[in-house]
């Protein structure tokens, strides 16, 4: 289907005057993530660079390089055994922190390019990091079925 520019330039203007309005970033993808546009988003071809990304959103990142991946950690949490690993993964417009849960782990490694579709971005001790999340995918760039964290 043929994305329509006029209705990205529409949706572009309201969030710049929610964004004035709000006196808050705001961007593209997190408006259609908090709003009853979610059909759009799989007609409108967003591909977010690091640089664009803010807290508190969902972002698509893709064909990003993991530069760093440390050792994973084990933890219990409600009776559950659990792991997670840090990462840093980078872009031509900067690096970003990407947090790896259990599965995950082991399908990436340093030097690995890699898709991130839906991904979670937060903020925690002053560094945004992104994950998959609970409705995110993470995959190796060019793999055809991305794989989902069993994470819950």
């Amino acid at each position: 289907m043929k994305k329509e520019p006029q209705l990205l330039y529409i949706i572009t203007q309201i969030i710049e005057e929610d964004t004035k309005n709000h006196k808050k970033p705001c961007n593209l993808w997190s408006f259609l993530s908090s709003s009853n546009l979610h059909g759009l988003k799989k007609e409108v071809d967003l591909k977010m660079k690091i640089k664009d990304v803010l807290g508190q959103q969902n972002a698509t990142l893709e064909n990003v390089e993991v530069i760093t991946k440390e050792e994973p950690r084990q933890f219990e949490k409600y009776g559950k055994q659990l792991k997670v690993c840090n990462a840093r993964i980078k872009d031509d417009t900067g690096e970003l922190k990407l947090t790896l849960w259990n599965d995950e782990i082991d399908q990436v490694s340093k030097g690995d390019k890699i898709s991130i579709i839906d991904g979670w971005v937060k903020e925690f001790n002053g560094e945004l990091q992104i994950s998959a999340g609970k409705n995110g995918k993470l995959a190796k760039a060019g793999a055809e079925t991305p794989t989902k964290d069993a994470q819950e």
